[in-house]
């Protein structure tokens, strides 16, 4: 079992990439297509408003290509975009994220956001707290340990350094990904995530005042995807059983904050 899990870990050195790609095939692009199969460039329109039909200005409007465009409501909370991504998410400090699939012939779309509850913070970690960091001087996330779920040391990859969280399903393995450096990703999910839900939710949580984005999916077909990260720092999965979900979903709601001044 040992040498089983040390192949599979080999395997998953560019776990990250090969996972975008994968999941880009599975939603029906090919390498040679910029966008997903049979979706036209539409365009859009409409308004944002608040709760009490406010018109709300600087609302980003995210994920309208596979590298995130995005465009900005504008001053009487109109916005007007094209694209051919089947969902896009509105956000804004202050509001819930929001959801909007988008029809496959465009049109008007009227949104209302919700004010959000102010971010929580995460918990600082308490003396021998039973969690793995992804390097004494890398990243402050502390991952918790949960029965189930192995990892492996973890390798540089250009200037960044990523883990690799293991579990056993029925039908074979599922994996998560911790990583850091100046380079590795963005607080917000990636659009594939976005595109293949059908319900999704994101909230906001504060560590060393920084804003941490939690984004979590669910496909059509039951899978889920869930990604939780400031900026320079993720833990993702993606497109995994329900019963996967649950176990890295125990090891992401575990995370506490690594003092500072053991990682000085």
């Amino acid at each position: 079992m040992r040498s089983q899990l040390s192949n599979l870990f080999s395997a998953h050195k560019n776990f990250r990439r090969v996972l975008s790609i994968c999941l880009i095939f599975l939603y029906g692009m090919s390498s040679g297509q910029d966008k997903p199969e049979g979706r036209p460039t539409v365009q859009v329109r409409g308004i944002v408003l608040d709760s009490s039909g406010k018109a709300m200005q600087d609302v980003e409007i995210n994920h309208l290509t596979e590298d995130d465009t995005h465009v900005m409501s504008q001053r009487d909370g109109r916005f007007r975009f094209e694209t051919y991504a089947p969902a896009v998410v509105f956000r804004k400090k202050g509001y819930e994220s929001q959801l909007q699939r988008i029809p496959s012939h465009g049109g008007y779309l009227r949104v209302v956001l919700q004010m959000a509850a102010d971010p929580e913070p995460l918990p600082v970690c308490e003396r021998g707290a039973r969690c793995s960091l992804i390097l004494e001087d890398r990243g402050f996330f502390c991952l918790a340990k949960v029965d189930g779920v192995q990892e492996n040391k973890g390798e540089w990859d250009t200037d960044a350094f990523e883990k690799q969280f293991i579990v056993h399903t029925p039908s074979g393995f599922a994996s998560m990904t911790h990583g850091a450096g100046t380079s590795w990703g963005n607080a917000t999910p990636p659009s594939w995530l976005v595109w293949r839900s059908v319900e999704f939710r994101e909230k906001r949580l504060l560590a060393r005042d920084q804003v941490v984005i939690d984004s979590r999916g669910v496909s059509s077909d039951g899978k889920i995807s869930r990604h939780f990260g400031v900026e320079g720092q993720t833990v993702f999965y993606g497109d995994v059983e329900p019963a996967a979900a649950s176990l890295f979903d125990r090891v992401i709601d575990g995370i506490c904050i690594a003092p500072e001044e053991e990682q000085q």
